[in-house]
């Protein structure tokens, strides 16, 4: 059996998940490969691009919204409830693919409890790496304004970090539209490479102590979690950047073992798309 390779994109609304899935798609075609992309969210009806497979078709969040008298984030993880359960929808509608050679994207919520509280979304990708062989990269993005405050930041990593756990896949994580970081220089209290790095946080303690002296011990202990794991860390991506995008495939083709995705003289590659 041949083996398929693809992308999870998480994280919150508003990070750029379906944009970048858009731009994913466009760039891969530079190498000749095809795309397929796979939305997941039953909730987003507005997609800037053609999905190969929508699991609207399965479940409809209106409807499921309207049946079980629930808010848009109750419908949300119900529906996740139901998908997990009928992950065979998911693997029929994939399986005409697989006769020639392309690429999975799969299009996640931006609602992050699904990965952080509940095993709905850890139990869909155990069934389709185990009914196919699919080997699956987990690409986290954040907003790279989240630097902007210490206390977010903190936040992202370690929901990065329990993203990393909760889905047991190889993961990297990304700062996105980082095309603001000009606009918004004047805004970190370190350089951009500090929070790239997720190099020493007792400064992120010291710098919100000074703000705030509520949950010091609170934002230690989790610091502690975070640089203890040596897992974090981030790349910065502008879907626009070219150079970033490649940089960005390399890393998700080097986690997943996709030596051959791209089969060109790296050093040349850029000026080449």
């Amino acid at each position: 059996m041949n083996k398929f390779y693809g992308e999870v994109i998480i994280g919150p609304p508003g990070s750029g998940k379906s944009t970048y899935c858009n731009g994913r798609k466009q760039f891969l075609l530079c190498f000749g490969v095809r795309a397929i992309i796979i939305n997941l969210d039953p909730g987003n009806e507005n997609l800037p691009y053609d999905c190969d497979i929508n699991i609207s078709k399965l479940i409809k969040m209106k409807e499921l919204m309207e049946n079980d008298d629930l808010g848009p984030n109750g419908t949300i993880v119900k529906a996740y409830e139901y998908i997990s359960k009928n992950y065979m929808w998911v693997i029929d509608n994939i399986l005409p693919f697989m006769n020639e050679k392309v690429y999975f994207l799969f299009d996640l919520p931006g609602q992050i409890e699904l990965v952080t509280h509940y095993d709905y979304t850890h139990n869909i990708f155990d069934h389709l790496t185990k009914n196919l062989n699919i080997h699956l990269c987990v690409v986290n993005l954040i907003e790279c304004t989240c630097a902007c405050d210490s206390t977010r930041f903190i936040q992202s990593c370690i929901t990065s970090l329990i993203c990393m756990l909760r889905l047991s896949l190889p993961q990297v994580n990304v700062m996105s539209k980082s095309d603001l970081l000009l606009k918004i220089s004047h805004k970190l209290s370190f350089k951009i490479d500090y929070y790239t790095d997720v190099l020493n946080m007792s400064y992120l303690i010291d710098e919100i102590q000074s703000r705030n002296t509520k949950f010091k011990k609170l934002n230690k202990g989790i610091c502690a979690v975070i640089e203890n794991s040596s897992l974090v860390s981030f790349m910065l991506l502008d879907v626009e950047n070219k150079e970033l995008m490649l940089k960005l495939g390399l890393e998700i083709a080097k986690a997943i073992g996709n030596y051959t995705l791209y089969n060109h003289d790296v050093r040349n590659l850029v000026h080449t798309i």
